[in-house]
């Protein structure tokens, strides 16, 4: 109905335009007309001018031509004179229809908008209006309880995030004492199967998982106490079980149980340590399919990292005859060895060591087998492929926090360098200097670990006197020699302080490797 009514006041609208215009020729009609009859009215009154010259105003003959030549002007005036009058009888024709139909869309319209279409209008209009109030208040109230459901979310969101938080520090201060406890340098062993080939005389105690046996006819049984032994059937993944308390510690620091807030800076050691052929390289390296611990470390580390807060870059070298060298470096860069120098924190650090940032294994493998390709090996009576030094590689997790404060974390793993009795393996000339270098570093780390006064240093001096190397006396001393070797001078952070140091002893079941034993290192427990 508001559709139709609006129509209708447009073609009155539209016509009332018409009208106007029709309107404004009509009286430009009547006044050219009106200008038509002053001119007839002039003319009327205007005197014959005579034919010739001098002629009399009362001849005949003068006048009939004075009232020619009027009839003849008369004649030219009134020709448009009827067309003016046409066109003014048209438009007054067409005025008087417009005006018809002006009152008949009046009329249509006053029909269409009666009272009680308007009062019907005026009736929804009111209740669309109660509507929209009714709403409005619904939102406001809805805003208001919507509003108190919001405030104590965020306070029950915020006391269970204190909650949680008291929660994981009471957590990590417990998970902090155990490492605490279990003391901050600790010794696991694990037995590489035996070969077809070989006779195995290593067995682990029934009775004390963690003690080794070792029984030759020619010398007796002997017992050694380890923090774990992992038999030859102990896989990749188990091994890395008991290893990843130690490794959790780099991305979460230390956490003070006291003073309830973490201690950045949280350095942790790796070694491998054992003969040639001990199954070394297998443990912190393995295989593509069966990883170490160095790939399981470094892919635990990338499921705690936070993209936005956290980074985690690596290094690799290698101590080679008391030189150190990038394994990383570009191919273009001098094989010159790099010094071990002090850094801006107190520790140390090798100067131009390349640092690459990782975020995936598969970076981080292929970092590995460009470094592999420049790590020093040789063949040996007791390894076709022994590894003539120390493989080190670093992990540097950095993490921001939201208020900006920085926490540092370092890991060290180190495949060290296969231990050989000099005899045995056969080494002249080069490959003498090569096992003659090994062999100080190694004894050079005994030394350190025995100044710290640790007394299962005794286990790891009985490995070396299996493998026919100086043996290791516990003892405590003030100074510790760290800059005895390049490896030890390197890892002296590490290995001081809160560091925490693991030793993965890898032994050789056969009894050609277990060359002798010293009765010193005979011990049932240490």
């Amino acid at each position: 109905m508001r559709t139709r009514a609006r129509g209708l006041h447009d073609n009155v609208q539209r016509v009332q335009v018409d009208l106007t215009a029709m309107t404004e020729r009509h009286g430009e009609s009547r006044a050219k007309l009106n200008e038509a009859l002053e001119a007839n009215h002039r003319l009327s009154k205007v005197a014959i001018v005579p034919l010739a010259a001098g002629g009399n105003a009362d001849d005949p003959v003068g006048q009939l031509v004075s009232e020619l030549q009027r009839s003849e002007q008369l004649a030219g005036y009134a020709q448009p004179l009827v067309g003016i009058v046409e066109q003014h009888a048209a438009l007054s024709a067409m005025n008087a229809q417009y005006a018809d139909e002006l009152r008949r869309l009046h009329a249509q319209i006053r029909v269409s908008v009666d009272p009680d279409t308007v009062r019907h209008f005026q009736k929804v209009a009111r209740r669309l209006r109660r509507d929209v109030n009714a709403i409005g208040q619904a939102m406001l109230d809805m805003r208001d309880t919507l509003g108190g459901q919001f405030v104590r979310a965020v306070q029950e969101h915020d006391s269970l995030r204190l909650a949680y938080r008291t929660e994981l520090g009471e957590r990590k201060a417990l998970s902090n004492l155990v490492q605490e406890l279990r003391g901050n340098i600790r010794v696991y062993c694990r037995v590489r199967p035996p070969r077809p080939d070989e006779d195995n005389v290593i067995e682990r105690s029934d009775d004390d998982g963690n003690c080794l046996i070792i029984k030759k006819p020619e010398t007796g049984t002997f017992r050694f106490q380890f923090d774990k032994v992992f038999e030859g059937a102990s896989s990749q993944e188990q091994v890395f079980d008991e290893v990843k308390g130690l490794v959790q510690l780099v991305p979460d620091g230390k956490w003070d149980r006291f003073a309830s807030s973490r201690i950045p800076g949280y350095h942790v050691s790796i070694f491998a340590y054992g003969q040639t052929g001990s199954g070394k390289t297998h443990t912190m390296n393995g295989t593509p399919e069966d990883a170490g611990v160095q790939i399981r470390a470094l892919n635990y580390l990338f499921e705690c990292a936070n993209e936005e807060t956290d980074q985690i870059s690596i290094s690799l070298l290698e101590i080679y005859n008391e030189n150190i060298y990038d394994l990383l470096a570009d191919g273009n860069a001098t094989d010159e060895p790099l010094k071990v120098a002090m850094s801006a924190s107190g520790g140390t650090a090798v100067s131009g060591l390349s640092q690459l940032v990782v975020q995936s294994r598969q970076q981080v493998q292929a970092a590995f087998k460009r470094g592999s390709r420049k790590r020093s090996v040789a063949r040996t009576n007791m390894n076709e492929h022994s590894s003539r030094s120390h493989l080190v590689l670093s992990v540097a997790f950095t993490r921001t926090d939201l208020g900006g404060s920085i926490c540092h974390g370092r890991m060290h793993m180190i495949d060290l360098a296969g231990s050989e009795s000099v005899g045995r393996s056969g080494a002249t000339g080069e490959r003498l200097k090569e096992a003659q270098a090994i062999n100080k570093s190694l004894s050079a780390l005994g030394d350190v670990i025995a100044a710290k006064g640790v007394s299962r240093n005794a286990t790891i001096g009985s490995i070396a006197e299996m493998n026919g190397l100086r043996p290791l006396a516990a003892s405590k001393k003030s100074h510790v020699p760290f800059r005895n070797s390049k490896l030890t001078h390197l890892l002296q952070e590490s290995l001081s302080k809160d560091g925490k140091t693991l030793m993965i002893v890898n032994c050789s079941p056969s009894s050609k490797d277990v060359v002798r034993i010293h009765p010193q290192y005979s011990h049932s427990e240490y």
